[in-house]
């Protein structure tokens, strides 16, 4: 029975080197980055739309106070010349000059978000121009690479003709533990019993009642690493 599992990690272990061969192929390496500064550029993109949308709401929010400020200095212009004693001229005066500093805070506010909205908006259109040179290098990267793993898939698809043949001779506990550790990235999940009494992968010593379950199953469980120990 053992035979076909070792075989059977053999296999994945191949198929594990030639996806790790392709994935560190200077192609893999370009779509990767290429795909990333699209992501990237498109999240800041969306940003930018977001930040503008918040401006324009800003700046919106600001003339309707500036345009109702505007109208109660008309009404203190017209206080000034209808002032009935100098208490209410300097009343009137302090209103004006408050007014008045509160409207320039105003336009300087939105000088500001003009001055960032421009910002914004060159930035923009800097991220837009790569674009299309971003995607025509994407493009290239990905044939590239599509180019190198087609050259594999013969000898992927053999490997996986193999693996799904001795699988179906494989009992379906030991598969769904074998598929579990792997799923948690454990290296060689089928291990030999080590002498006198350790586990083939972490070294650890086995209990004494764990060596009588593995003559009898003819294979058990480490406790500490969990994987499945065969004797040789």
């Amino acid at each position: 029975m053992f035979e076909n599992i070792i075989e059977y990690q053999k296999i994945d272990s191949q198929l594990k080197v030639i996806e790790n061969e392709l994935s560190s192929t200077e192609e893999r390496k370009r779509v990767r980055a290429c795909l990333q500064f699209l992501k990237e550029s498109e999240e800041k993109l969306k940003k930018m739309e977001n930040d503008v949308a918040e401006i324009n709401a800003k700046c919106l929010a600001l003339k309707e106070q500036y345009e109702a400020n505007c109208l109660l200095l008309t009404e203190y212009e017209k206080g000034v010349s209808s002032a009935i004693d100098q208490d209410e001229l300097n009343y009137l005066k302090k209103k004006f000059a408050d007014l008045v500093k509160i409207m320039n805070g105003i336009e300087k506010d939105m000088s500001a978000l003009s001055q960032e909205a421009a910002n914004i908006s060159r930035q923009f259109e800097e991220i837009r121009a790569k674009l299309p040179q971003a995607k025509k290098q994407y493009s290239e990267a990905k044939d590239k690479f599509d180019a190198l793993r087609k050259e594999r898939e013969p000898e992927v698809s053999a490997l996986q003709r193999k693996k799904a043949e001795i699988e179906k001779h494989l009992s379906p506990e030991i598969l769904t533990i074998y598929k579990e550790l792997k799923a948690q990235n454990v290296p060689r999940p089928f291990v030999p019993l080590e002498e006198p009494n350790r586990c083939g992968g972490c070294r650890m010593d086995l209990p004494v009642g764990k060596l009588s379950a593995l003559s009898e199953k003819g294979y058990i469980r480490c406790e500490n690493c969990h994987r499945i120990i065969y004797k040789q």
